[in-house]
């Protein structure tokens, strides 16, 4: 075996580079296959309870990959990757890979207040919905190390809708799924709510949803790809 040297030597570097990069591109790719999307069957499951003090290192683990890897998710199931387990993970903030496992969650107390507004989802990539969720929270579950915790969560909480929106997908829900079938129908029903709600001199611009920057520009790019 001979020495690298000046030119052989970086073209060695560079090789080397690109295929770790390579690598990490496979590995992102292999993760975000995991997730399971639109009509899969598993997705309409109820997760099963787990038993206190099981091993659930594994699934964890791979949940926080999966999450991990796709930049912008905030929220996972087990469901979503086809485990029937109930287990969500959760990440506020999407820049951090700070994630929160929680087994067994369970609402214990909400407020009687609901308010609608925009949520994507994983499973349903590029689709929109609003969604009617509570405006505070009580959830107890378990840590990964089995211990028990409560929190609670109010309106301004960025947890407060991700993990009403994952714990539904534990019972087999999912409202995007309703959006993604039949957004036509969905947008006229909300309509309708707002006209009961607000009066039919006022339309769904007068509620408190308010679209994003990044939803408005993601509607304006499908926009333009549709044409």
């Amino acid at each position: 075996m001979t020495r690298l040297k000046g030119k052989s030597k970086a073209k060695a570097r560079k090789k080397k580079h690109q295929q770790k990069k390579l690598s990490a591109i496979a590995y992102k790719k292999r993760m975000l296959s995991m997730i399971l999307e639109y009509d899969n069957e598993v997705l309409e499951k109820r997760c099963v309870e787990l038993a206190v003090g099981s091993d659930v290192s594994k699934t964890i683990s791979t949940m926080k990959k999966v999450l991990g890897c796709t930049g912008n998710g905030v929220g996972l199931a087990a469901s979503q990757i086809g485990i029937l387990e109930r287990i969500i993970v959760v990440r506020p903030d999407a820049e951090e890979y700070e994630i929160t496992p929680m087994i067994n969650p369970e609402i214990i107390s909400h407020s009687g207040e609901k308010k609608y507004g925009p949520e994507m989802c994983l499973s349903y990539p590029g689709v929109t919905g609003f969604v009617e969720r509570y405006t505070s929270i009580t959830v107890k579950y378990f840590d990964e190390n089995w211990k028990e915790c409560e929190v609670s969560y109010k309106e301004g909480d960025l947890e407060l809708l991700i993990v009403q929106h994952e714990i539904d997908h534990l019972d087999g829900l999912c409202e995007i799924h309703i959006w993604w079938k039949d957004p036509e129908g969905m947008s006229k029903k909300l309509q309708a709510i707002f006209d009961k709600k607000y009066s039919k001199k006022e339309d769904a611009s007068s509620c408190e949803i308010v679209e994003s920057e990044d939803l408005k520009k993601e509607k304006e790019e499908a926009v333009v790809t549709a044409e």
